[in-house]
C-alpha cells in the first residue's frame, strides 16, 4: 500500500493507517530530537551552562521589550491600571536598569580577567614578586565575577517574574471596564 495510496477509502482505518510513516521514521526523530535536547549552550548573560529544557520546562520565559516598556512607562502603568492586574511596571524598570548595570559591571570585571590572563602568559618572563601579584588579582577578579554573576542570575530571575505579571497591551479600540461597557 502507498503513503498516501489511492487504494486506501477515505474515513476507513486503512486511511488512517496509510497515512501513518512507518515507526522507524518515528524513532529516528527521536533520537535525533533527544540528542539536539543534550547539547549545551553556554549564556553570555548568566555565565553558566544550560540546555533547552530550561526553556521547556513549564514556565515560559516572559517575552517583554524592556527598553519598550521604560520608554513607555505611562502608558504600560494605565494598562496595568485598565486590565486591573496587580503588576509593578516601575519595579521591573527598576530591576531592568539594575541589570544592565550589573551586566556592564560584570562585562567589565570579565575584560580585566583576560588582560590579567594575557599578562600571565608571560609569567616566566616576570620576577616571583609580579608572578604573586598577578596571581593574587586574578583571584581577586575571579571572586568578584562569581559575585556579580550570582547577584545577576538573582536579579534576572526576579526581572522575568516582576514582568510576567505586566499584561500585554490592550487596543486602543477596546472599551476599559468590565463586560457591561463592551
Amino acid at each position: 500500500m502507498a503513503f498516501f495510496g489511492k487504494s486506501a477509502l477515505p474515513g476507513s482505518s486503512a486511511a488512517f493507517l496509510s497515512s501513518v510513516p512507518p515507526v522507524s521514521s518515528f524513532s529516528r526523530i527521536t533520537v535525533t530530537r533527544s540528542q539536539s535536547f543534550r547539547r549545551r549552550k553556554f549564556s553570555a548573560v548568566r555565565g553558566r551552562a544550560f540546555s533547552r529544557r530550561d526553556f521547556f520546562s513549564g514556565l515560559r520565559m516572559a517575552s517583554i521589550d524592556y527598553k519598550a516598556l521604560e520608554n513607555n512607562l505611562e502608558a504600560a502603568k494605565r494598562n496595568i491600571e485598565n486590565r486591573k492586574v496587580s503588576a509593578d511596571a516601575d519595579k521591573v524598570v527598576a530591576l531592568y536598569n539594575k541589570f544592565c548595570k550589573l551586566t556592564v559591571e560584570a562585562g567589565s570585571l570579565r575584560q580585566r580577567r583576560n588582560e590579567n590572563a594575557a599578562v600571565m602568559k608571560n609569567a616566566g618572563k616576570m620576577s616571583t614578586e609580579e608572578r604573586q601579584q598577578a596571581i593574587e588579582t586574578g583571584k581577586i577578579v575571579k571572586e568578584e565575577i562569581l559575585k556579580i554573576e550570582q547577584e545577576l542570575g538573582s536579579v534576572e530571575e526576579e526581572m522575568e517574574q516582576e514582568a510576567a505579571r505586566i499584561p500585554n497591551m490592550t487596543h486602543p479600540d477596546v472599551p476599559i471596564g468590565d463586560e457591561s461597557s463592551a
